[in-house]
């Protein structure tokens, strides 16, 4: 079977469950290509040593020749013109380029469009291997929620010295967003500001998401979600300058996939619920016993 088969076989059967996808690299020299697959990470925390040199550089050297994408785009769009494709910008890899399919996957498409593959890029480093767009993407989070107006945020502060900060997207009716909201005081105590973004798992327009804007429109928002995550039931109140809509796509882009979603200011990810001395623990503010 040749690539071009393999890949519509792919795209056909596998797209729905597109982020479940083995990493699958269908590289070729002609015609015809041989399959191989991404090595996992050698340490399960993937805490492994980056390579040296780098990375930005790498990138940018690899592509002082790079197509525009025009090509690769039009051979895409050609070959399926049921999806929509988008060029994201060159990949670690020389000669590919990065191309969002909407509501699908990443693709790594060559610059003349003749092949392509998805799954994760690692760079072989001298203590392991490095997931090569895991390190971009952590710094787009970063400068994704550096500008996020805190003003659009609920923020619960210390009284005392700010030592970290987190940004937290919770959901009103999520039990461990609750349970996370009432060691609010907790957390505080431990120098952690908690700035709150809207994420109704929902969606938009269901309960949940009225109950996110009723919260994000209130006179006082701290006390209007605090009562929420308790279970007070509080009549749905809209405005038209609430930020949950945006909040809700900034998660989509981020990664989130469930609440509570911790997202660092550095844009590193703590996903799911952690107790507040884990997360003191984590950030450096206690050491471990």
């Amino acid at each position: 079977m040749d690539l071009i088969l393999i890949s519509n076989c792919l795209l056909k059967l596998c797209w729905p469950q597109a982020k479940g996808w083995l990493a699958v690299f269908l590289l070729a020299a002609s015609g015809w290509g041989s399959l191989a697959f991404a090595a996992q990470a050698s340490n399960p925390d993937e805490s492994v040593i980056p390579p040296s040199g780098n990375l930005e550089e790498t990138v940018e050297n690899a592509f002082d020749d790079a197509s525009d994408g025009s090509i690769a785009l039009e051979k895409l769009r050609a070959a399926r013109p049921d999806f929509a494709f988008q060029l994201d910008g060159p990949s670690a890899i020389a000669g590919y380029l990065r191309v969002v399919v909407e509501n699908g996957p990443m693709l790594y498409v060559a610059t003349d469009g003749s092949h392509f593959f998805d799954g994760d890029v690692y760079q072989i480093g001298p203590s392991g291997f490095i997931d090569v767009e895991n390190l971009r993407f952590t710094a787009e989070r970063k400068r994704w929620i550096a500008n996020i107006n805190t003003d659009d945020m609920i923020v619960f502060s210390p009284k005392g010295e700010k030592r970290a900060i987190i940004n937290v997207f919770t959901d009103i009716d999520c039990g461990y967003c609750r349970k996370m909201h009432r060691e609010i005081d907790q957390l505080n105590a431990y120098g952690i500001e908690v700035r709150y973004l809207a994420y109704p798992r929902s969606g938009v327009d269901s309960e949940g998401y009225q109950k996110m804007v009723t919260a994000w429109c209130a006179p006082d928002r701290k006390d209007a979600l605090t009562r929420m995550k308790r279970g007070e039931d509080m009549p749905i109140a809209v405005c038209s300058d609430h930020p949950v809509d945006e909040h809700f796509a900034l998660g989509g882009k981020v990664g989130v996939t469930g609440t509570p979603s911790v997202l660092l200011m550095d844009g590193s990810m703590i996903p799911g619920y952690q107790p507040a001395d884990a997360l003191a623990e984590q950030l450096g503010l206690i050491s471990a016993e």
